[in-house]
């Protein structure tokens, strides 16, 4: 009985930014093939790196409200 290699693009939890500690961190099951939110380490890095980018290109005033709405954070005027 061979064992059948994994493909790079399949969905693996070992490979996925949210699996920690033996856990997903953002489903409450383990079923790896139908999560939306399944990127790699790298994915996730990248997709951070260019929220941050987006927003720092944000006027001042904007960032304020963006931080009022969602942070509760009033401290960049």
């Amino acid at each position: 009985m061979t064992r059948k290699a994994k493909d790079e693009s399949s969905k693996d939890a070992i490979n996925c930014f949210a699996y920690r500690n033996r856990r997903c961190l953002v489903l409450t099951t383990k079923d790896c093939s139908k999560c939306p939110f399944y990127k790699t380490r790298e994915q996730f890095k990248e997709d951070r790196t260019k929220a941050l980018d987006r927003l720092n290109t944000l006027d001042k005033e904007y960032k304020s409200y963006i931080m009022e709405k969602y942070y509760s954070y009033k401290g960049m005027k």
